[in-house]
């Protein structure tokens, strides 16, 4: 039986091709930096013809030649913090709180 594959498209136009999938595993041939699957370069991402905003990938190795990681959409709790802290961040910006 052959694996489906899978085109995973990121924000900064990385792709990564033919990755399988195992569970909720994706199963890439090679290596992938930590950059790569940063939470910068998750916010927009493409899988298959799927369109997904602010993944997470919560976690990633390396088995043999083959890198496993997982990605999962952002929860609307973690969106409502991530738009809290920057809202502080910028009022602490500017009162020139560092």
């Amino acid at each position: 039986m052959e694996k489906k594959t899978f085109k995973i498209e990121l924000a900064d136009g990385t792709q990564l091709e033919n990755v399988t999938i195992n569970g909720n595993c994706y199963i890439f041939r090679g290596s992938i930096g930590d950059e790569v699957l940063s939470d910068d370069n998750l916010t927009d991402v493409t899988i298959g013809d799927e369109k997904h905003t602010n993944m997470l990938c919560t976690n990633k190795w390396t088995e043999g030649d083959d890198t496993w990681f997982i990605l999962r959409d952002k929860t609307q709790q973690e969106l409502d913090r991530m738009a809290l802290e920057a809202k502080v961040d910028f009022l602490m910006a500017m009162q020139g709180v560092e």
